[in-house]
């Protein structure tokens, strides 16, 4: 038997409030989560998707903490990927035909719209 999270309540807490919408309540939550529980690597995950929009960096930070062997680590890596391109400032992408359909996926990926 596993002891619960001493963040367990906030963790629940965040989903609720991400969930509704809430990302600046949730992203207090989170952290506080994470200062109970430095290693939980669910309230890595939460806080940086909450992150992504406005901290890319600090999500990308965030993920590169999940170790490889972590069942979550696809997740972070996908997650980690997301953050990379979030961070990209528009001019970095060429100007290309496809360029106004990658710029839409990246205003998605700050809005949290997947």
């Amino acid at each position: 038997n596993q002891l619960p999270s001493p963040a367990q309540e906030e963790m629940e807490r965040a989903a609720q409030l991400i969930d509704e919408g809430h990302l600046a309540e949730a992203r207090t939550q989170l952290e506080l989560a994470l200062a109970k529980d430095p290693e939980r690597i669910p309230a890595k995950l939460l806080l940086a998707e909450v992150l992504i929009g406005d901290e890319p960096a600090r999500a990308v930070e965030l993920l590169s903490q999940v170790p490889d062997h972590a069942d979550e680590a696809p997740h972070a890596r996908a997650l980690a990927l997301l953050a990379q391109a979030a961070a990209r400032p528009q001019e970095s992408f060429p100007d290309d035909p496809a360029r106004p359909r990658l710029l839409e996926g990246l205003a998605a990926i700050r809005n949290r719209d997947w």
